[in-house]
């Protein structure tokens, strides 16, 4: 089994775009074990990171629940509110009520938090490594229906040296730094990969490294409009239900 000491390594020298651990990988007795590794290790060092930010991010960040409510309390004293006939009041607020906190439910999943963060722990690296999976598979499909030479194992060894660049979110347990381009970097990883894994040229090592991408964008796309028609279906009939009653 490969050593922790060694993965970061490896992983280090894939972020720099050095042939040599993609080429390491290539040769190693058990590619696709350490590719597991070596994405799982990942998975763990950015959760972490990412539970130390949502605690300093809660230690700095105002009460949001107070302010929830003082917005609320302005909406609902508001001078339009005085204008409603008595009858309607009621049906107003609990119209009102239903968006606002379904707004705040939805905007609390994207607020840094120690909860979410623990989640994390577990679900990053599932994540990770279901995302390697697919990419992996698809992009060996790819590359070998463009004439590449190396097998599965290879291929899923080397493809999860892409995952280095996550490594670079790190720095996120500063709550206010921005990671930028680190899609692009990881791009640039898996291009590196598959060229050392099956042997392409350019263009078809281009094409090899793109085509997941964009299939995998695309299935992610399409289930996220079905989530959204599905939500937007059901928020429509409890609001009329409510609003009917």
């Amino acid at each position: 089994m490969v050593g922790t000491p060694s993965l970061f390594r490896t992983a280090l020298d894939a972020l720099l775009l050095r042939e040599s651990a993609y080429d390491s990988m290539r040769y190693s007795d058990n590619p696709a074990w350490r590719g597991f590794l070596l994405v799982a290790v990942i998975g763990l060092v950015v959760a972490v990171a990412g539970i130390v930010g949502a605690a300093w991010f809660e230690w700095t960040a105002p009460d949001f629940d107070a302010i929830q409510e003082t917005v609320w309390d302005g909406m609902v004293s508001g001078p339009w509110f005085d204008e409603l006939a008595p009858s309607e009041k009621q049906e107003a607020i609990d119209a009102m009520e239903f968006g606002y906190e379904l707004g705040w439910r939805i905007a609390n999943i994207f607020i840094p938090s120690i909860r979410n963060a623990l989640a994390g722990l577990l679900l990053t690296p599932i994540w990770m490594i279901m995302f390697w999976l697919a990419y992996g598979l698809l992009a060996h499909v790819t590359a070998r229906i463009l004439g590449g030479t190396g097998s599965l194992g290879v291929t899923y060894g080397a493809t999860a040296l892409a995952a280095a660049p996550q490594l670079l979110t790190v720095a996120k347990v500063v709550p206010t730094v921005q990671m930028f381009g680190v899609g692009a970097w990881a791009l640039a990883c898996a291009f590196v990969a598959l060229r050392s894994a099956h042997g392409l040229n350019t263009n078809r090592t281009f094409w090899s490294t793109v085509v997941p991408y964009v299939v995998i964008a695309l299935l992610i796309a399409m289930f996220a409009g079905l989530g959204a028609l599905v939500f937007s279906l059901t928020a429509g009939s409890i609001v009329d239900g409510g609003l009917g009653s």
